[in-house]
């Protein structure tokens, strides 16, 4: 496994995804999230002045996931299982 920055806001985007449930002030506007996003399992995402704006996130497991204070402009969610999912503040237009 490779070895990781120290501090979480010298991450890649990728690189919290993967190691993070709790990830703050995160740039993934027009990412393709789909294969990035691992299973909820016990522990939910939690996103905090995260902006999604126009990113791929069709048909990702974001059960449970708390979205505060962040922009989804646009964001792909077709198909995304959203069950117990709460945003909180933020801004949201679908694209679809």
């Amino acid at each position: 496994m490779d070895a990781l920055p120290d501090h979480p806001g010298t991450r890649t985007p990728e690189e919290l995804l993967r190691h993070e449930r709790t990830i703050e002030n995160a740039d993934f506007s027009g990412m393709d999230l789909r294969k990035l996003v691992g299973d909820p399992g016990e522990e939910p995402y939690v996103f905090c002045r995260c902006d999604f704006t126009e990113a791929n996130l069709r048909g990702v497991n974001l059960r449970a996931a708390k979205f505060e204070d962040c922009r989804l402009a646009h964001a792909d969610l077709t198909g995304a299982f959203l069950d117990e999912t709460t945003r909180v503040g933020g801004r949201h237009r679908s694209s679809s």
